[in-house]
């Protein structure tokens, strides 16, 4: 029962659900048309008209507002609705008696449950659940998983889904014939060839191939060469470019249209001069100069002498600075790394030796430099637990320190007969 109350504003919203699969060439169904009547049918039209809330009919799932039902005197009534989809057919009549009185406020309707079963009906309840996608039934709306659905054999079957309420009342069966097809396994899409032409298109397969910058087409996304396009004459022409996927099929033509300018033959860029120096600079080309290890500054990537640099004072933290000028006399940006120096003394020549450990605070990588071979490298918490170890055996090494949770470390470089001891921040 539901009981309505006679003189307020009255609300009732009706889920109204029509659930439509297509597994092959299923008809798209909407609904097009609602209507209500109280008590006596006076038949498929001829009901009172209720509009759908969002002002249209344009789909499978409705929610209408009704307000001013005229309901008639208090007692007990038949309140029913159907509607129209948009191939004509009315639907069944949905029924409640409905108990009308002056003083009582609706339950507020949602759903509880859903379920659907192919052909034969099992049963209010024993049917197939459907779940809501987001997790639970709460509301008088819901939308539900259709993924998974173990369609029968191949052929026409009869599909059906049904509803139950927070009154535990279940919903007719709505139920829609499909024609279920064969399933096949979709074959898996990716480009096997490119090719561009300008202008006039020559046909598929017979313009200028681009490459893959991997060297294979191999996947449904690739990035493509562009270099040596061989550009026509000057003037404003169209690009065209088109791709062939692994079943054959050669794509649309994708065009752009460029202004072919004046060509300029690029110079290359090569490194011509190298220079560094300690925290202050003292401009372009007045720092000291850093050496190439082929004995020439020729291309765009070299290697320089790092040995021979001659440590700042006092001890400490300290800026180092590289920058480097190209071959049309360009100095780019400066390169700067903080740089922590300790003199080390050694306990059986006592001479000074230099230990250059940067950056520091570090990151990642700690870099340890000593003007005697570093047989190992050890890192210790301040409670002196090792936490990390490794075997050198150059005057030079890195250590990833990654892994190190944030805070402070002492590393102990062994060289020779010699053990220093330094602190540095993990960030």
């Amino acid at each position: 029962m539901i009981h309505y109350k006679h003189n307020m504003k009255k609300y009732i919203y009706s889920l109204l659900a029509v659930f439509t699969i297509s597994l092959c060439s299923a008809q798209v169904v909407s609904l097009s048309q609602a209507e209500y009547f109280w008590d006596t049918d006076p038949g498929e039209g001829n009901g009172t008209a209720i509009t759908a809330s969002d002002g249209s009919f344009t789909s499978a799932f409705e929610k209408i507002a009704i307000s001013g039902l005229g309901a008639p005197s208090v007692g007990l009534h038949k309140f029913c609705v159907r509607v129209k989809d948009n191939t004509g057919a009315w639907s069944p009549i949905v029924t409640n008696v409905i108990k009308v009185e002056s003083t009582t406020t609706p339950t507020p309707v949602s759903l509880t449950q859903a379920e659907y079963f192919w052909d034969t009906d099992p049963g209010e309840g024993s049917a197939t659940p459907l779940l809501a996608t987001d997790g639970n039934f709460t509301s008088a709306f819901e939308s539900v998983a259709v993924t998974g659905l173990n369609a029968p054999s191949v052929g026409m079957h009869k599909f059906s889904i049904r509803v139950k309420d927070n009154q535990g009342a279940w919903s007719p069966a709505f139920t829609n014939i499909v024609n279920v097809g064969s399933t096949t396994t979709p074959i898996p899409l990716s480009l096997s060839q490119a090719e561009y032409f300008w202008d006039a298109d020559p046909g598929e397969g017979s313009a200028t191939p681009l490459l893959a910058t991997d060297g294979n087409f191999t996947s449904a996304f690739e990035k493509v060469g562009v270099t040596g396009l061989n550009a026509p004459s000057i003037g404003v022409h169209k690009f065209s470019i088109r791709v062939k996927d692994n079943q054959g099929v050669w794509g649309p033509v994708f065009t752009n249209v460029i202004t072919v300018g004046e060509t300029i033959n690029p110079i290359p860029v090569s490194l011509s001069q190298a220079e560094y120096f300690w925290d202050a600079d003292p401009g372009e080309g007045s720092a000291t100069p850093l050496l190439a290890t082929d004995g020439n500054f020729s291309s765009a990537f070299e290697k320089v002498f790092q040995n021979g640099i001659p440590i700042v004072n006092p001890i400490g933290l300290h800026t180092f600075n590289v920058r480097v000028k190209d071959n049309i006399g360009v100095w780019g940006p400066v390169f700067k790394n903080v740089i922590y120096i300790e003199t080390v003394l050694g306990t059986n020549t006592y001479t000074y030796s230099k230990v250059i450990m940067y950056p520091n605070p570090v990151k990642d990588v700690l870099n340890i430099t000593f003007d005697s071979t570093i047989t190992k490298v050890s890192i210790h918490s301040l409670l002196g637990q090792e936490v990390l170890v490794k075997t050198i055996n150059s005057q030079e090494g890195s250590i990833d320190v990654n892994t190190l949770a944030s805070g402070a470390y002492i590393v102990k470089i062994y060289a020779d007969k010699l053990v220093q001891t330094l602190k540095f921040i993990k960030e």
